[in-house]
């Protein structure tokens, strides 16, 4: 990109040379028009190149696993239909990747060539709860008028009658879910979302418990477990060290997420424990890309942490990294 951006902008500046020397002012602007038209095959070439090589890898990836090479197939013809569309109404992803027939072409070959590969059984199941509760989040009119009595169609319901603010029905609906799969985490997930949400916290708690003792690899679910701990009124100390536990085990699963630094800065300034209190609130700050916050905290962190813990390392690192930050950012101006 930067090497194309040189280009064009040295084009540009032959085109204003033309146009003074020749006194030609329609030359010049061909020529600097053509060095931005030029730019942009360049890069089109290129990322042609990038697309055609991922299409092969995807390829290998799917026969690979044993899994059908069909969906691919269908999904490029999907966008190459767009490709008809006025520019307005097409999908980022046509706007942003390059098609060509070359490209669906490939595919119908390789799925011609090898027609094996099976999708496992449960994975359509999972489909259409994904759909079923995206539609329940984003259209719960239409998921009302799914009158199926398939899990999907229940599930999306639930959801629905829960974003139109009808807890009862939305819990009626989720209560066959549960009975025929008392074991299932995002079914007691969204039973523990809807009773936090209405206020019903203790019920929540424990229903948030038992998700993240079925699905301990989830770290969302534990900080919304802890979340819903924070917010308890009864054995505020203890709720305070388990919320503790729970943001500090989904920190190792979500690594990229500001929330559970910010959940632990209210745990431990509850505690009265203000150096490991500001110490999260600057983790969240560099993770929100919030220099300044970040430095003022992890300077409040380390003067109210004991010097050479882990904590107070911790707050120099951060110090650390938002001083290199600053000095990228003097020599990029």
């Amino acid at each position: 990109m930067s090497n194309l951006s040189l280009q064009a902008m040295l084009t540009s500046i032959l085109g204003i040379a033309v146009a003074i020397g020749a006194h030609a002012p329609d030359v010049g602007i061909a020529v600097s028009s053509a060095g931005g038209s030029i730019a942009t095959r360049a890069l089109l070439r290129h990322t042609r190149t990038q697309e055609g090589s991922a299409d092969q890898a995807g390829v290998r990836f799917l026969k690979g696993a044993g899994l059908p090479v069909t969906g691919f197939l269908s999904f490029m013809k999907k966008l190459e239909s767009q490709e008809l569309l006025p520019e307005s109404q097409q999908s980022q992803y046509v706007l942003t990747h390059p098609l060509s027939q070359d490209r669906v072409d490939f595919l119908q070959h390789v799925v011609d060539e090898n027609p094996d590969g099976k999708v496992p059984p449960p994975w359509n199941e999972l489909h259409r709860r994904i759909k079923a509760k995206l539609l329940g989040y984003m259209f719960p009119d239409r998921a009302l008028q799914d009158k199926g009595t398939s899990a999907a169609a229940q599930y999306g319901r639930a959801i629905a009658w829960f974003r139109k603010g009808q807890l009862d029905k939305a819990l009626a609906a989720l209560d066959p879910l549960l009975q025929a799969e008392p074991a299932n985490p995002y079914f007691l997930e969204l039973m523990g979302q809807m009773l936090f949400e209405n206020g019903r916290i203790e019920e929540a708690i424990h229903a948030y418990a038992q998700a993240v003792e079925l699905a301990p690899f989830s770290g969302l679910i534990r900080i919304a477990y802890a979340r819903c701990l924070l917010e308890s009124k009864e054995k505020q100390s203890e709720r305070e060290a388990e919320a503790i536990k729970q943001l500090t085990l989904a920190i190792g699963k979500e690594k990229h997420s500001a929330e559970p630094h910010h959940l632990l800065a209210i745990a431990y300034g509850k505690q009265g424990q203000e150096g490991i209190s500001r110490l999260h609130l600057a983790e969240e700050a560099l993770l929100q890309n919030k220099p300044d916050f970040a430095r003022r905290e992890a300077s409040l962190a380390r003067a109210n942490l004991k010097k050479g813990t882990p904590a107070y390392l911790r707050a120099e690192d951060i110090l650390d990294a938002v001083g290199k930050t600053d000095k990228k950012t003097e020599k990029g101006d």
